[in-house]
């Protein structure tokens, strides 16, 4: 037997109603976290150049070489493992939002390649390693997908305008790692030849040395020096990121303040239509807090529900998303993370108030004398 007050025959009274509450719940709850996806994963793109700095760290002379005695002390301290001569190169892939993200490649000695490979975790999925002085390139796999690239195909300017290096190279091998990096060989002479105006290296720490390693390099004389580490990038995009965050936050509040106010007067009018149901429930001897508790127990399960099907809604985006539109675009997959979990929540606790804090001052208005006399 049904309970005369259940939430069972106060959903199926108000299937309309109740329904309503629920999906704008969800759609509001799938709203916030596709924002918050699409947010994070514009962040994550810039982050994912930054990976390589998590096995290295480079140092380069603002002019010309870097000085000899800064060299030695490099190479005889105890934290380096091994200093790879590099050059950089750039070339572009469109982020989630259509933009235009930037990423690193270098041009190494073929020996150095399979070294720098090993330390960052990366494997040669498909194809040729690479030699010195051919016309080749290596690329990851994500490249390979966002650009539409396989073995046999071509990279550099002369082919497309999002490769920032000269040339046409063709595409020898694809590796798998999360580094979106990709390799040109050429000897170390043919690199120092070409970098008059600067030298870069790569600097690989011994093993579990890397923090130390940055401490030493970072107490250098900065005469001629640029000292990239992972740290300092992080820094670095954490204050270019503060804007963009900000207007996320900005409309994710007006979202969540807006959705409150309208459902919360929504339900105010519902409430109100009923309100010869609760005079009658007064006149049969229903308190007046009963009657209040039976109304936050409806707007407190709708909410819950909402919630709920929000969650399996976003859930089913991002599997949809990742299958469909980042993975194969070789983008950063959307993730839930816990940055998120208190604004999905925030849209059912705010909505509860908003509702009940009216609501609950209408039910304690309510006469029932006057109600019986009307309804009569």
């Amino acid at each position: 037997m049904k309970k005369p007050l259940s939430y069972y025959l106060y959903f199926k009274s108000n299937k309309k109603k109740t329904i309503g509450m629920i999906l704008s719940i969800a759609l509001s709850i799938l709203l916030i976290g596709v924002i918050q996806m699409f947010s994070d994963n514009t962040t994550d793109t810039y982050y994912r150049d930054l990976k390589k700095l998590n096995y290295v760290s480079t140092i380069s002379s603002t002019k010309r070489s870097i000085p000899k005695e800064t060299m030695e002390k490099i190479k005889n301290n105890s934290t380096v493992d091994k200093l790879i001569m590099v050059n950089s190169y750039y070339y572009g892939m469109t982020n989630i939002i259509g933009g235009f993200s930037s990423y690193t490649g270098y041009y190494m000695d073929e020996s150095d390649i399979p070294v720098l490979m090993d330390r960052m975790n990366m494997t040669l999925k498909e194809g040729k390693t690479l030699k010195n002085h051919e016309k080749t390139i290596i690329i990851n796999s994500n490249i390979a997908r966002a650009r539409a690239k396989s073995i046999g195909g071509y990279m550099g300017n002369e082919v497309s305008t999002m490769d920032y290096f000269k040339g046409k190279y063709k595409i020898y091998g694809i590796i798998e790692g999360d580094n979106i990096i990709s390799f040109i060989a050429k000897s170390q002479e043919n690199i120092a030849s070409n970098n008059e105006q600067f030298q870069q290296y790569l600097l690989l720490p011994k093993e579990g040395k890397l923090d130390e390693m940055n401490s030493f390099l970072k107490q250098l004389p900065k005469d001629n020096i640029r000292l990239v580490t992972y740290e300092d990038m992080l820094q670095e995009k954490k204050a270019d990121e503060e804007g963009l965050n900000t207007i996320f936050n900005i409309l994710i509040i007006i979202i969540i303040v807006v959705l409150s106010v309208s459902l919360g007067n929504s339900s105010y009018i519902h409430y109100f239509q009923r309100r010869k149901e609760f005079g009658l429930l007064k006149a049969i001897g229903q308190s007046g807090d009963k009657i209040i508790l039976r109304m936050v127990k409806e707007i407190s399960i709708s909410s819950a529900l909402g919630l709920a099907v929000g969650l399996i809604l976003l859930l089913i985006f991002k599997g949809i998303g990742n299958a469909f539109h980042t993975y194969p675009k070789g983008l950063s997959l959307f993730q839930i993370n816990m940055q998120l979990i208190p604004k999905i929540i925030a849209i059912p606790i705010f909505i509860c108030i908003f509702s009940i804090i009216p609501v609950s001052r209408l039910l304690v208005k309510i006469e029932p004398i006057s109600i019986i006399e009307r309804v009569g």
